[in-house]
This record gives structure tokens, C-alpha cells and sequence, in this order.
């Protein structure tokens, strides 16, 4: 059982690590940053892009949950699908 919850863990983790720089450096190509001002809280410039790589995280590991346990990931998806829709 622990494995049908550890898989997509580990597969959402990976690709939102794996991807995160990907990211950064396309945002930094295309210059879709926030850059610093006086009325900005941040010293850095802060990538636009970041959730990105956060939403593929979640979709692939929503993706390996379901391929692992159809019941539960359709009763989840059932209830939660305006959650899906709206990301």
C-alpha cells in the first residue's frame, strides 16, 4: 500500500526538481522575470514561469497515482475535478 502513495510522490518530486531549472533558464532567456523596484519586497530577480514546473509535477503525479490505483484516483478525481479544471 505504501508503494501505491510513494511512487507519485517520488515521480512529482523528480520532475518539479528536474524541471525547475529548465524553467529558471528559459525565464532568463526570454527575460520573464520580476525585476527588483523600490516597492518589491525581493532583491533578486524572481522567474514568472515557476509554475510551470510545479503544475507538471502535479499532473504526472496525479498521472502515476491513477495509473497505480484507478478506484481511489477516481473517486479523488471526482470529487476534487473543479480543482483539476481549474489548474
Amino acid at each position: 500500500m505504501i508503494t501505491v502513495v510513494l511512487i507519485p510522490f517520488l515521480v512529482s518530486s523528480l520532475v518539479s526538481l528536474t524541471i525547475t531549472p529548465l524553467i529558471r533558464t528559459l525565464a532568463r532567456r526570454y527575460k520573464l522575470h520580476d525585476v527588483p523596484q523600490q516597492r518589491k519586497v525581493h532583491q533578486t530577480m524572481i522567474p514568472h514561469l515557476g509554475g510551470i514546473a510545479i503544475y507538471l509535477g502535479f499532473v504526472l503525479g496525479f498521472g502515476t497515482f491513477y495509473y497505480f490505483n484507478f478506484g481511489l484516483a477516481t473517486y479523488i478525481f471526482r470529487r476534487f475535478w473543479g480543482v483539476f479544471a481549474g489548474s
